[in-house]
């Protein structure tokens, strides 16, 4: 009975047994089992319930960082218009003008895919090709690109990948994965973005670095909202994506290449059938 109640405080403390009960009784040895096995269910509720807690707040804050933000640069593309309207002649003003339009419009693009990865209720979703997302991705980093002087390869042997998906979401989801691979990767190397045709009717979408890769003993772990390899890091873009893609229908995966850096993709279906609601 001692023993017993050992377990007992062992699963008040989320600790494992400090000794099995193997030879303790039948009825006693089961309800010992039983016991760690409410043990381990309770742990994975409370990581469940600490995730969707930290998401909770990321997504009061994005929501109140889009609005904080969309105002000023709505005025930004507003004033460029006028400017390059000023003198029609002036072939190099409108040239600038175009370039921060087109980037308060990236800018507002992700907003609207941050705020599509954060909000919990469905999100709309249409058949349309995925393959201009992975270049609006490109000129959304093009500048960290840039500064690690990296090569941006896209292999896509199909003229479309047309799947089931947001394309703010996507643009997002993947802009994340891959700011993810150009901090791991060294200067001077390749990211590479594959798109295949899976089976089952899926599209994939992979992110291909040459960095130190990813944990060993479990790759996913980087989809986990409180794992991050950086010091001021939280792990939560990742875990954002992954939450905003299964909603979707989509899923999430990670592996180390066998020739060195990782992989990291994403999964989308042909349908709604196997959308979350």
């Amino acid at each position: 009975m001692a023993r017993l109640n050992r377990q007992v405080e062992a699963l008040a403390r989320d600790a494992p047994p400090d000794e099995p009960l193997l030879s303790a009784p039948p009825e006693m040895a089961n309800l010992a089992g039983a016991l760690d096995r409410a043990r381990i269910s309770l742990g994975e509720m409370r990581g469940r319930l600490v995730e969707s807690e930290l998401l909770t707040a990321v997504g009061q804050f994005a929501a109140q960082l889009a609005h904080n933000l969309r105002n000023p640069l709505a005025s930004i593309r507003a004033l460029a218009q006028v400017a390059a309207r000023h003198d029609p002649t002036d072939a190099q003003m409108k040239e600038r003008m175009a370039e921060i339009i087109a980037s308060v419009d990236r800018l507002n693009r992700w907003i609207g895919g941050l705020m599509e990865v954060v909000r919990r209720e469905a999100t709309a979703l249409e058949m349309a090709d995925a393959l201009p997302v992975i270049q609006r991705v490109r000129e959304a980093l093009v500048t960290e690109l840039s500064a690690k002087d990296l090569a941006w390869e896209v292999d896509a042997p199909m003229r479309e990948l047309v799947c089931y998906h947001n394309p703010n979401t996507l643009e997002h989801a993947l802009i994340a994965i891959v700011v993810n691979a150009i901090d791991a990767s060294p200067v001077g190397s390749r990211i590479t973005v594959r798109a295949e045709e899976r089976p089952e009717g899926r599209r994939r979408i992979s992110v291909i670095d040459a960095g130190p890769g990813l944990p060993p003993h479990d790759p996913a772990l980087i989809f986990d909202s409180s794992y991050s390899t950086k010091e001021r890091g939280m792990g939560l873009g990742l875990a954002l994506t992954r939450l905003a893609l299964e909603r979707q229908g989509g899923a999430v995966g990670a592996a180390n290449n066998p020739d060195g850096g990782a992989t990291v993709y994403v999964e989308l279906p042909m349908s709604d059938n196997s959308r979350t609601r």
